[in-house]
C-alpha cells in the first residue's frame, strides 16, 4: 500500500514540475505569435509589403506604426464602410493576408492627405474617416483640397480606403 501512494506521489510531483516548467518558459518559447516577431525589426515610412502597404506614421524607433492599403475598398455609405472593409477581396495582394483593416480616424486620414501621392492610387474623392462628432455624423476629407467636413452617415457613398496599426 505504501507502494502505491509513492508512485502517485512521484506523478504528482512530476506533472507539478512539468507545469512549473511550461509556465515558467513556455510561453517565450512555444507562445510567441507572428506579432511577437515581427516587433524586432524597426521600420520606416515607406511601402512594406509584409505589413500590408504604405507606413505612413511610426513611432519613435520604429516599431510600431500605421500603414494604409495601397488601394480603396470601394465607394459606399459610411454605414457599409466597415462590410467593404471586411472583404478580402477589396484589397491588395499584400493587404488581404491582414483582417485587422478599418478606417482612419481624421487625424490619420489627414496624414495620409499629406503623403497620397506617396502612398499613391488614390482618387481625387471624398473618403470616409471613423470620427464622429456628437450628432452622429461621420467626417470626410476631400483628397483633391484637402478639406475636412462631416456628414450623416447614410447621405453619401463615398471612397474608403482603410489602415492598421504594426
Amino acid at each position: 500500500m505504501n507502494l502505491n501512494l509513492d508512485i502517485d506521489l512521484m506523478k504528482y510531483l512530476n506533472l507539478s514540475i512539468l507545469l512549473f516548467w511550461l509556465l515558467l518558459f513556455g510561453h517565450s518559447t512555444f507562445g510567441q505569435n507572428a506579432k511577437n516577431q515581427r516587433n524586432d525589426k524597426n521600420y520606416s515610412i515607406g511601402f512594406w509589403p509584409e505589413l500590408g502597404g504604405y507606413v505612413f506614421k511610426i513611432s519613435e524607433g520604429g516599431v510600431h506604426g500605421w500603414i494604409a492599403e495601397i488601394q480603396d475598398q470601394g465607394k459606399t455609405s459610411w454605414l457599409g464602410a466597415k462590410e467593404a472593409i471586411s472583404d478580402g477581396s477589396n484589397h491588395s495582394i499584400e493587404g488581404s493576408k491582414f483582417m485587422d483593416w478599418r478606417l482612419p480616424t481624421k487625424e490619420e486620414q489627414h496624414q495620409m492627405y499629406l503623403q497620397k501621392d506617396l502612398i499613391g492610387g488614390f482618387a481625387k474623392d471624398y473618403y470616409w474617416s471613423t470620427s464622429e462628432n456628437d450628432k452622429k455624423e461621420a467626417y470626410w476629407q476631400d483628397f483633391n483640397s484637402g478639406f475636412q467636413e462631416k456628414a450623416p452617415p447614410r447621405a453619401s457613398s463615398y471612397s474608403i480606403r482603410s489602415v492598421r496599426e504594426f
